[in-house]
Order: structure tokens, then C-alpha cells, then sequence
């Protein structure tokens, strides 16, 4: 076998999105009934952190996905369209994804494709034209991120992927600033007649958590938040650690 050939997917996902009746440069909406636009049965069952992301099956009268629904919602929708590729690239044999990271060659083709069809090349590089001239901040790939209900890495990747970003080291610099970016949210979170946490404080916290030197009740209690908005807010930019995850 040769080499994942990108332009090919991302022609496929477009295909795909077309006949799904979705606008070329619009986000995906809700990932269930997109795929049961295009004919896939659709199954969400609450399988935990720890049970697999997604699962794809092929039988001779019907082809079924079965997506995690403990999953926050980035993850989700990856999935979704992570199955959706192989169901499109006809990996017909049964595929159970406890992850993304696979070196096998359909895995890359599905990955590939459900970036396409999640964050079109046409539809980055249109909201990107529409930024100033420089290069893209961590705030404006967060918001990015949002626009297309995907999660802050994936979005940095997405955007190296396609030519958007100047190198390995600006790809490298918004990738290190997620926690940077996740200070400034949770700073937010308290009410406005509250005094602001100081960001290198929340900075620390998060970056002792992300390396498992606390837990997330721990965090939480140094942030005087409630672990569960914690736990949303570092779920949204994929920071949460899985074993954290609510089943």
C-alpha cells in the first residue's frame, strides 16, 4: 500500500457532506443524524472512560456505529465521523476504536476523513481569510475550535494540516498554550463582583493537574469552583484526564 493520499479524503468528506445536504463551509450539526442522513444506524450507549470511542460494523443488509456517550462532546463527534470514514472508505470489517492513535493505514484514512468532514480546508481557510494578517493567536484557534465543536488540539493539528500556520513552531507554541487559554476561561467563571483568581495562579494549578501531581477534586478546590463545572470546562478543551471523565 502506498501513502494516505489527503486530497482524495478530503474530496470524500466533501462527497459525504454534500449528500448529507450539509453547506460546504458550515459545521457539522448534531453528529447522530448527520450519520443517519447518509444510512448508517446509529446506537449511544454510555460505555464509561474507559470502553471504546467507537465501533463500526458492516452487515450484508445494514451498516451500524455504536459511539460512546460518556464522551464529551468534541470526542463524540470525532468518533462519529471518525466511523462515518470507515463506513465511506469501505473498511467493512468490524472496527473497534478505543482510540485514534493507530499507526494502521485505515485508521489514518478514517482519522483523515473525519477531520475533513468535520473542519473543511475550504471553510478554515475562509474564516481564517477573514482574520487579520498575522499569525493566528491561541484565543482565535479557540474560537475556532468552538465554531466547529471540536476540540482545541484537533483544531491546532487541523490547521497545521492544511497550511494555516507558519511550522512545527507555531503548531508547537498553541499547542502549549491550551493551558494558558484554559486560565483565562475558568478566570471567567466566577461572578463579576468577585475578585479574579490571578492567572498564574490558576496557570499552576492547571499544569500540576495535567501532570497528575493533584486530582481534579483537588483542583477544583484550589480554584473554589464546583468539579463538575471544572470538569466541563477542561473537558471542552480536552484537557480532562479520561478516568476523570463522568460515565
Amino acid at each position: 500500500m502506498g501513502a494516505v493520499d489527503f486530497e482524495e479524503l478530503e474530496d470524500a468528506a466533501q462527497a459525504a457532506r454534500e449528500r448529507a445536504g450539509l453547506n460546504p463551509i458550515d459545521p457539522v450539526p448534531e453528529i447522530v443524524g448527520v450519520l443517519e442522513q447518509l444510512g448508517l444506524l446509529v446506537l449511544v450507549r454510555p460505555l464509561g472512560p474507559g470502553g471504546p470511542q467507537g465501533i463500526y460494523v458492516r452487515r450484508p443488509r445494514f451498516a451500524a456505529v455504536l459511539l460512546n456517550g460518556s464522551d464529551y462532546l468534541p470526542r463524540f463527534r470525532f468518533s462519529g465521523a471518525h466511523e462515518l470514514g470507515h463506513h465511506e472508505r469501505k473498511h467493512y470489517e468490524v472496527h473497534v476504536d478505543l482510540d485514534f492513535n493507530g499507526r494502521d493505514r485505515k485508521e489514518q484514512e478514517a482519522n483523515a476523513f473525519a477531520a475533513s468532514f468535520l473542519a473543511p480546508r475550504r471553510a478554515l481557510f475562509e474564516r481564517v481569510g477573514r482574520l487579520p494578517k498575522a499569525r493566528l493567536s491561541p484565543e482565535q484557534v479557540l474560537q475556532l475550535a468552538a465554531d466547529f465543536i471540536v476540540s482545541y488540539e484537533f483544531m491546532v493539528y487541523r490547521l497545521h494540516n492544511v497550511g494555516l500556520l507558519q511550522g512545527y513552531q507555531h503548531r508547537d507554541e498553541l499547542k502549549a498554550a491550551k493551558a494558558t487559554v484554559l486560565t483565562d476561561e475558568l478566570r471567567e467563571m466566577r461572578p463579576a463582583e468577585r475578585w479574579r483568581m490571578p492567572a498564574d495562579f490558576i496557570g499552576r494549578a492547571l499544569n500540576a493537574y495535567g501532570s497528575y501531581d493533584i486530582s481534579l477534586g483537588r483542583l477544583a478546590e484550589l480554584l473554589e469552583r464546583e468539579v463538575a463545572a471544572v470538569s466541563t470546562a477542561l473537558a471542552s478543551h480536552d484537557y480532562l484526564h479520561p478516568e476523570d471523565a463522568t460515565p
